[in-house]
């Protein structure tokens, strides 16, 4: 990703990476919108393949260290699961990984996508319009906190 001065000291052609959150703001470089292409499984698959596990429902807020590939992420719902069911509701239910092993640790991407209202990400004192939304995934391992 490159802004018109970063892509001139790397030797690299421009490709509209900056953006401003308003006139008043420099336009920094930051992604746009990213998604992961659904699979084949139904949602019902994917949950019926877990003896136990964590599903994941939405999300409210989280940050990313892009210099050390670092992510946590706070669930809007989470929920159990035992012998391939959903059980019971969890309460403050948060996930923290590093990125890319994180996405090599999917093993299943549902066939549903389903996108909803844009939340605002931040970076250097700026908050842009993103989307959010997506297949539901299966994540092999991934470090979880929260109450029951």
């Amino acid at each position: 990703m490159h802004s018109l001065e970063t892509a001139a000291k790397f030797g690299a052609k421009p490709n509209g990476s900056a953006r401003a959150q308003d006139y008043s703001h420099r336009p920094i470089i930051r992604m746009s919108n990213t998604f992961i292409e659904p699979g084949e499984s139904t949602f019902e698959e994917l949950v019926k393949g877990i003896d136990l596990g964590i599903y994941l429902k939405g999300g409210q807020h989280g940050h990313v260290c892009s210099e050390r590939g670092q992510f946590t992420c706070h669930a809007g719902e989470a929920y159990m699961i035992r012998n391939g069911e959903i059980s019971e509701h969890l309460r403050d239910v948060s996930v923290a990984g590093m990125t890319l092993e994180t996405l090599m640790n999917i093993d299943a991407i549902s066939n549903d996508f389903e996108m909803k209202a844009p939340g605002t990400c931040g970076k250097g004192s700026q908050g842009m319009y993103v989307d959010n939304g997506g297949p539901h995934v299966r994540v092999k391992e991934l470090v979880v906190g929260g109450r029951a």
